[in-house]
């Protein structure tokens, strides 16, 4: 996909910050009650907290300038099967390579739009989480289901990363 400036550096932001929460969780040990935490897992979740502020802004700045029309493939881009540009303009009859693209950037900008949604959602729970949980990991019971919900949507978002990837090198073909 071509993207204008703004949303270029959005993007770009987005891919660093979230791929080094997705490898801090893999480092990081989570405080629970009754169990002193310190060392390098401390710091790694320390780090992963912080980070994850600097996602939610950059969600919340994304989400601002897509919905502000003045990005060049705005939110028909991100959700083409929610917005559509014409009834058949996706899947046409006509069997052509560039029918093939068009398969192909529908599907990259759906799967952006289900990416942006998941990380979304992470960043969401993550916020409840930075300010619930208690020092020593404890929780409400409430609380330990938005962490489920939170951990659930982190698989979710390694498979988008994958998937991802794969879009962007099979669309550049």
């Amino acid at each position: 996909m071509k993207y204008d400036r703004t949303t270029y550096w959005l993007h770009i932001g987005l891919a660093f910050t979230i791929s080094a929460q997705l490898m801090l969780s893999l480092m990081m040990e989570v405080p629970r009650p009754g169990v002193p935490i310190g060392g390098v897992g401390n710091f790694f979740f320390q780090f992963h907290r912080i980070d994850g502020l600097v996602v939610l802004v950059l969600l919340i700045a994304h989400w601002l300038w897509q919905l502000s029309g003045r990005a060049r493939n705005g939110m028909r881009s991100l959700f083409p099967w929610l917005l559509p540009r014409r009834p058949s303009a996706h899947f046409s009859a006509h069997h052509s390579i560039s029918v093939g693209r068009k398969r192909l950037k529908f599907l990259a900008g759906t799967l952006q739009g289900l990416g942006l949604l998941v990380a979304t959602v992470m960043a969401v729970t993550g916020l409840m989480l930075f300010f619930g949980m208690a020092g020593d990991g404890s929780m409400s019971t409430a609380l330990a289901a938005v962490r489920e919900v939170h951990a659930s949507a982190g698989i979710f978002l390694w498979i988008y990363l994958g998937l991802h990837l794969l879009i962007s090198v099979m669309t550049n073909i």
